[in-house]
């Protein structure tokens, strides 16, 4: 069952959460997850968590733009805060292939296309940026979407010239905006 072991450490935290992305991606796919992303529906909850896991024994790794991430029993957790459901997160994500989650109550939520998408091993652009909202003016959105886009292209995954001009497009837009914004 996917989402047993995943709703078993879900269970550590007070309060209403969900597993969202690569990690259950990576489930699916059979390969080790680079950590785990848990999201919150409140900054309140998600500052306690951090605080269970720390409590628990687990060691502060590092401050995120999103939240916090901690290791704890060898894994990674990015403890965020992106939504106030668990939709409303995935809705936020890049691709098909990595809009799912599973809540605290065993639910999983997905992209319409998701099974479609990941079976045929399609990487397909939401158009969605949500994700990359609030990156400052120096960090390079282009340079992080396209480490993710060679994540999932390592990870067997093919992408289409089509998705890729979309992806290139949004880009050039949000730049001409940026500029048109400081002139």
């Amino acid at each position: 069952m996917i989402g047993h072991p995943i709703t078993a450490f879900l269970r550590y935290f007070d309060s209403y959460c969900w597993v969202a992305g690569g990690a259950i991606l990576s489930n699916l796919l059979n390969t080790p997850a680079k950590d785990i992303d848990v999201f919150f529906t409140t900054e309140s909850d998600r500052e306690k968590a951090v605080q269970s896991l720390l409590d628990k024994g687990g060691n502060y790794f590092k401050k995120l733009r999103l939240g916090d991430s901690v290791k704890f029993n060898g894994i990674k957790y990015d403890l965020l805060l992106m939504g106030i459901t668990p939709q409303e997160t995935i809705d936020s994500f890049d691709y098909t292939v990595c809009s799912i989650a599973i809540d605290s109550l065993g639910v999983m939520y997905n992209h319409p296309m998701f099974f479609e998408h990941l079976s045929a091993r399609k990487l397909v652009y939401t158009g969605q940026e949500k994700w990359f909202a609030g990156i400052s003016g120096e960090t390079d959105t282009l340079i992080i979407r396209a480490r993710r886009m060679a994540r999932y292209l390592g990870k067997g995954f093919q992408i289409d010239d089509t998705n890729i001009r979309t992806i290139a497009e949004f880009d050039l837009m949000r730049d001409f905006q940026m500029k048109c914004d400081n002139s």
